[in-house]
């Protein structure tokens, strides 16, 4: 959770960071706007470097892939933080490919990934830091698992679906979506991050399945907690640095572990009776007046109240 709160294990010494802390957000709240970093093909890369189906051009900095070999057996391909601008057209014609990243990359138009002779075995696509403005269609990715679309130019969300009910990562933080598609059709969906864009109702979340774990929407527009009444399997949920005046909608989420709603206009500390499972509870940069609200919550481990307006620390 960075330096600055590293030691706060407890609710008793959390509660102290409310006279300590600045009023600017620190790292911890700057990192659950959006969710852990997990844009990168990771571990299952790592796992295949032994054979001979894993090309890892990583840290290239490449403006093309020219020079490049790349066999026709590849699999898994790594293509973050180079300087690419288009899609490779041999790319396009591998049959095999099971995973690949783009991050961190120039890419603009991204509509010919729609025609990758692997789309329909593809698991993992990766374009996250682009400069991308429309999603790619993506009605023939049938097996996709991960998509992630994040820090990019992105308005709608609509080609989301087409979306295979494989997929149980979707990543489109950071883009300037303003509305959320609706998403019953993806069942099988365990993680959606939309958190840094612009969207100001969250009531379509409710086609989500009960089978969503993580929901990140921090640093949108969105006033009213709304539309989670189906969503029993959540285990995170952060709506931070919104628009939110009321704590409301979350008596549902009996598997809720970790809420996170600092930067807010909450004033009360409400509606938490049923989160009996609830381990971590940000409350910070509200305008909250006392500790309140909180006896039920009896597995609470990290509390965060630092910058509100208590002025006496009781009722723990």
């Amino acid at each position: 959770k960075g330096d600055l709160v590293a030691g706060f294990r407890t609710v008793h010494v959390a509660i102290l960071s409310l006279l300590f802390l600045p009023l600017s957000l620190s790292p911890r709240s700057v990192r659950q706007l959006v969710g852990p970093d997990r844009s990168g093909l990771g571990q299952a890369m790592a796992d295949e470097e032994e054979g001979n189906h894993v090309l890892d051009l990583c840290g290239g900095q490449l403006p093309d892939l020219e020079k490049v070999t790349i066999g026709d057996d590849v699999q898994e391909i790594d293509l973050t933080e180079n300087r690419l601008k288009e899609v490779d057209g041999r790319i396009l014609n591998l049959r095999g490919l099971k995973r690949i990243s783009f991050r961190k990359n120039l890419l603009t138009d991204v509509e010919a990934l729609d025609e990758m002779s692997s789309a329909g075995g593809l698991l993992e696509l990766v374009l996250y830091d682009n400069h991308i403005k429309k999603l790619p269609p993506l009605g023939n990715f049938k097996m996709i698992s991960k998509f992630d679309s994040s820090y990019n130019k992105v308005r709608s969300m609509e080609p989301v679906r087409a979306l295979s009910s494989s997929v149980e990562e979707l990543y489109l933080a950071s883009n300037k979506i303003v509305e959320i598609e609706p998403m019953a059709h993806l069942t099988n969906l365990k993680v959606l991050e939309l958190g840094y864009n612009r969207i100001r109702k969250m009531d379509a979340v409710a086609e989500c399945w009960s089978g969503l774990r993580e929901l990140w929407l921090g640093k949108n527009k969105i006033q009213e907690i709304r539309g989670l009444g189906s969503l029993t399997g959540l285990t995170k949920l952060s709506i931070q640095n919104n628009r939110i005046t009321k704590m409301e909608g979350l008596e549902t989420l009996v598997n809720l572990e970790e809420l996170y709603l600092s930067f807010n206009g909450l004033t009360k500390i409400e509606g938490l009776e049923n989160l009996k499972g609830l381990k971590v509870l940000d409350l910070a940069s509200n305008q909250i007046e006392r500790i309140e609200g909180l006896g039920t919550l009896a597995a609470l481990e990290d509390l965060w109240l630092d910058n509100n307006a208590i002025e006496v620390v009781e009722n723990i």
